[in-house]
């Protein structure tokens, strides 16, 4: 009896986290999607375009997103949302048409001088790694008519989870970080969603409050856990269709 060498190769982590699209780094008209399983598409916004500018500014004038985050105490003119989307900033959508409405987004960018000073005290990480920290923050237009019941759970968790691993991906010295009040359980949800470890507490900004927040840091292995079994149980529901 002869041996079959026609045995299959278990896939390697490469293959399985394959992505479908590269992060886009310049505003498009069309959201996508990174990886296939994942119910999230983005894309980075156009400072040019009014429409993107007051979808934005719809979701900043949420309460809650007022209450948690600081930048938001007061509604951001034009002129400093178009800087912001200039910066590592995207939109986040739940359909692939252009004209999609902007459900919330995600901004990237360096911690201010207090949460960098607070953090090398706190030696919750290393102070050398500081200068590699990339604080990320990030909102969901929350619609409570009665037909927006039965909208789609976990979108920010998926877009998350999706810009963060295309960034650690190119840029593997970058820690991605968090900061949250205690109080702001889904924010941590979608946090733990995507792979990211609390360290411990600290005041963020002792000149807005000296309460002390949660500190959270990516764990690349974590994000990676929870692609693979994402993945696998959209193949295993596409396979059963």
């Amino acid at each position: 009896m002869g041996i079959d060498l026609n045995i299959e190769k278990p896939k390697t982590k490469e293959e399985n986290l394959k992505k479908i699209n590269e992060l886009p780094e310049k505003p498009e008209t069309r959201p996508m999607k990174i990886f296939p399983w994942e119910p999230a598409l983005v894309r980075r916004p156009d400072p040019n375009n009014a429409d993107d500018i007051e979808e934005y500014k719809r979701i900043e004038a949420q309460p809650t997103v007022k209450e948690w985050m600081s930048f938001a105490d007061a509604l951001s003119t034009t002129e400093e949302v178009q800087e912001m989307f200039q910066e590592t900033f995207y939109g986040i959508y739940k359909e692939e048409k252009e004209k999609s409405t902007m459900e919330g987004f995600i901004w990237l960018y360096k911690p201010e001088k207090n949460p960098r000073k607070n953090l090398k005290k706190s030696k919750l990480i290393d102070p050398s790694d500081i200068k590699h920290v990339l604080e990320i923050s990030f909102a969901r237009f929350i619609d409570n008519s009665p037909s927006a019941e039965n909208r789609e759970r976990g979108l920010i968790s998926s877009a998350v989870r999706q810009i963060c691993f295309s960034i650690l991906e190119k840029q593997s010295d970058k820690i991605i970080a968090a900061w949250t009040s205690p109080k702001n359980v889904l924010s941590e949800g979608v946090l733990k969603n995507a792979g990211f470890v609390t360290k411990g507490e600290v005041v963020y900004d002792e000149e807005e409050t000296k309460e002390k927040d949660h500190f959270w840091v990516l764990d690349k292995n974590e994000l990676e856990k929870i692609l693979e079994k994402k993945r696998a149980n959209y193949e295993k529901t596409a396979g059963s269709g």
